[in-house]
């Protein structure tokens, strides 16, 4: 792709060819650079105009759904939207779960659906259904364009839409935005009478007022939000414990920095869910809390180490056993969030605060607000907690099978520094609050929680992988099938994908649940068990496919995918487990640990 200015045509063959430059040329200044295009006829204009723009990666991909996701994993990897473009009618429909997955968890996505004009609609014209506001109030901007035109007034009202809605792709709340775009024939670009003759740098000429990577912004040092502070004084001489949930960070660096000035003012234990970055960041002044989930779940202990206030920075973790104790305790609880939205399931006596900890600096305290008594008491049961874990994760991994827990653990003791993952949901999330050691790699773990849907799950890892990085990802058998249309677009892709597919045959989450118990339903509608050759599904795709039915064999494999920087573009590790044998494991050995703390 190529960057800086570059000479403008100055001639079209047609005003739809003229509208798409106009559009691929304003998206590339303000700072798109990857477009997810699948086919179709009403969206030609565009198509063309991106597909030929120099500074623009474009990328065919059949399936709106996948296409969707995969703009999804490229936005959570640059902090920048891609462009998703398709045709009338159906098509859009199906970016509909990706949308919901952008706002939901606050990714910017920039959307637009090919229409065909006003005087075609509501009259049984063919691929026609209301785009308008298709997506429901999940956009945090939408709006139809008008009808191409050549007049200039056109044409600058175009740039200024344009670059507004690119900007509010990136906030104040960041997330996915709607164009519908209309269009009369001819929609290839064919000459139409002598086409038409324009400078096009004369639109460009003004100051575009692009919005900044919210990256790279200055970052100056500004005083604990007055919320915030008062809530402090209020409650922080006594102990509290700070709780870090997953949740879209813009700058990582700063927002650990500021985490831990917090940490050392409340001298508090740091519970952080094993997605965010705290576990694996390299900085070693911070002390987090892996195990709370094994911890809380002996109820002799949580009410020793029950706090007297919690600090809350974005979503809750997952943990059922905290979420339980927290909703027990209705405890005066700080929420931090950027825009101090409601992010309370557990409905305890919550003060909202707004503040955006990966944007400012904050100043250092000069004191802390209590002693360290209360923060060492649940480090050394952290210290037993973990060692129980490693000791029954060592003497599971010797038994029958592989435990499916050992595959997260193995790859975070393994994994070179700095790599990228993708954690899918349902069991691979969990495992991954329970299982994930503190490691100083600076891994980067990526997963779709907003919405905790396990649609697109090979298209966001794809996604991720669009700027060249080898991207791991976990997942379990039931979430690799739901997208296997994302395998379609892997030759496009520039980096890499390691697939380590656990293969317990149907949804093992559902086995922790009630229903488990009644076999007459379980099996069939829950469990749901899928028939399918993984080596059968990766040949028709051209992937490497690899089946492993031992610990040693996965972790071989694994060291062997890691040492294999030069091999093909997408190797699918199938790994095997017994979803009925995982279940009682966890359900027998975490009590059983739990017991064992005190």
């Amino acid at each position: 792709m190529a960057d800086g200015p570059r000479k403008l045509p100055d001639w079209f063959p047609n005003v739809n060819a003229l509208w798409g430059a106009v559009l691929a040329e304003t998206f590339y200044r303000a700072g798109l650079r990857y477009a997810v295009i699948s086919p179709g006829s009403r969206s030609t204009p565009l198509t063309c105009a991106l597909a030929t723009h120099p500074g623009i990666k474009s990328m065919a991909v059949l399936d709106e759904r996948s296409s969707a996701f995969l703009a999804l994993g490229i936005a959570k990897r640059t902090g920048q939207p891609a462009l998703l473009l398709c045709t009338s009618g159906t098509a859009g429909a199906h970016y509909y779960p990706a949308i919901i997955e952008a706002r939901e968890s606050n990714v910017p996505m920039l959307v637009i659906t090919a229409d065909r004009p006003p005087e075609m609609r509501n009259c049984a014209s063919g691929q026609t259904i209301d785009q308008l506001k298709l997506f429901g109030g999940y956009p945090v901007f939408q709006a139809e364009l008008a009808v191409p035109e050549t007049t200039p007034s056109l044409l600058r009202y175009l740039r200024q839409t344009l670059l507004h809605a690119y900007a509010k792709t990136l906030g104040p709340i960041a997330g996915p935005v709607h164009l519908n775009a209309p269009f009369r024939d001819p929609l290839a670009p064919d000459k139409v009478g002598e086409g038409i003759a324009l400078d096009l740098a004369t639109l460009f000429e003004v100051e575009m007022s692009a919005p900044a990577n919210p990256e790279a912004r200055p970052l100056g040092v500004i005083h604990w939000p007055a919320p915030l502070a008062s809530f402090l004084d209020q409650h922080g001489s006594r102990n509290g414990i700070l709780i870090v949930g997953p949740q879209t960070i813009r700058d990582e660096e700063c927002f650990l920095r500021n985490l831990g000035i917090l940490a050392d003012l409340m001298q508090a234990p740091l519970l952080a869910d094993g997605l965010g970055p705290v576990r694996s960041c390299i900085d070693e002044k911070l002390h987090p809390i892996t195990a709370y989930d094994l911890i809380l779940r002996n109820d002799t202990l949580a009410e020793r180490l029950r706090p007297d206030y919690v600090v809350q920075i974005g979503p809750l973790p997952t943990s059922v056993a905290l979420r339980k104790k927290l909703a027990e305790w209705q405890l005066p609880t700080a929420l931090v969030s950027p825009q101090g939205e409601n992010l309370d399931p557990v409905h305890a006596r919550t003060t909202p605060i707004a503040w955006d900890m990966a944007s400012h600096m904050a100043a250092i305290p000069t004191h802390a607000l209590t002693d360290d008594a209360y923060v060492r008491d649940w480090e050394g049961v952290e210290a037993r907690a973990a060692a129980l874990l490693t000791d029954a994760l060592s003497t599971r991994s010797g038994a029958d099978g592989i435990f499916e827990g050992s595959i997260i653990r193995h790859l975070a003791e393994t994994l070179p520094q700095n790599a990228v993952m993708f954690i899918a949901n349902s069991m691979p999330v969990r495992d991954t609050e329970y299982l994930w050691p503190r490691t100083h790699r600076g891994h980067r773990i990526y997963y779709n929680r907003g919405a905790n849907g396990i649609d697109g799950t090979i298209s966001t890892a794809l996604g991720l992988a669009c700027t060249g990085d080898t991207v791991w990802l976990v997942t379990g058998d039931l979430a690799f099938l739901h997208d296997t249309n994302g395998l379609l677009a892997h030759r496009q892709v520039c980096g890499r994908l390691r697939v380590l597919l656990i293969n317990n045959s149907g949804g093992g989450i559902f086995g922790h649940l009630p229903i488990a118990r009644h076999e007459t339903v379980f099996e069939e509608y829950f469990a749901t068990p899928q028939t399918i050759s993984f080596a059968d599904l990766a040949r028709a795709h051209g992937c490497d496919h690899f089946r492993v039915t031992s610990l040693d064999a996965a972790k071989a494999a694994i060291t062997s995918a890691i040492a294999s920087e030069d091999s093909s573009k997408l190797q699918i590790i199938e790994i095997i487990t017994n979803r009925s044998a995982d279940s009682e494991w966890r359900r027998t050995t975490f009590r059983k640990l739990a017991a064992e703390l005190v």
